[in-house]
């Protein structure tokens, strides 16, 4: 019986190699595609926390105010008297127009309340802006970028109060360099009824 006794010394044939670094190489990319996926798809749920909180606590902060305010001064759509001042309306009620019957809502841009402690504060809600008294609830120079902010009061009728609703769309910054997990946008709105009429 005549067997061939492979020489040890002789090594691995070329085939062989390939075939291991082909395994390698394919075992690897699996890998890798398994960690990049896992890493983006934590750096969106971060990215997605991070716009809710900051846009959850401007609409906090803006309904409390509202909530408690002594009064309501009116909103604005920014139109100025002779003076540059800004002429606000405390008249919310729309007049239905022919069908349909339900009435386009106007977009206000300012919302002018007066505090118990006697301070007027101006919320300023204008397109890629949110401020109250000029200053940002969201910070828009560095982080985030707001789109399609508008405010709209609704009344029944003139003796009841009126409802605030805001709405603005918020999104994070990116660089030059965009990854998809980090182009998102989130819509906000809030409704906040006001308890006080100058009491």
């Amino acid at each position: 019986m005549n067997k061939k006794i492979r020489n040890p010394e002789k090594g691995y044939t070329l085939i062989e190699l390939l075939a291991v670094m082909i395994v390698v190489i394919t075992v690897g990319t699996i890998i890798a595609g398994i960690i990049v996926n896992s890493l983006r798809g934590g750096n969106r749920s971060t990215n997605v926390n991070d716009i809710r909180e900051n846009g959850n606590f401007a609409l906090s902060q803006v309904s409390k105010m509202i909530i408690f305010a002594k009064s309501f001064d009116g909103v604005s759509d920014g139109t100025t008297d002779a003076n540059g001042k800004l002429i606000y309306t405390t008249n919310c009620t729309v007049a239905a127009p022919p069908p349909p019957p339900t009435p386009t809502p106007i977009h206000y841009k300012y919302l002018e309340i007066t505090s118990f402690d006697q301070g007027k504060t101006v919320f300023e809600c204008n397109g890629a802006r949110l401020a109250s008294n000029g200053a940002e609830l969201v910070d828009t120079s560095t982080r985030y970028i707001i789109t399609d902010c508008y405010i709209v009061c609704t009344q029944n009728n003139i003796s009841v109060l009126p409802t605030i609703s805001i709405s603005f769309t918020l999104s994070k910054k990116t660089t030059s360099v965009s990854f998809a997990e980090n182009n998102i946008s989130i819509p906000f709105e809030t409704s906040a009824n006001f308890r006080n009429n100058n009491n």
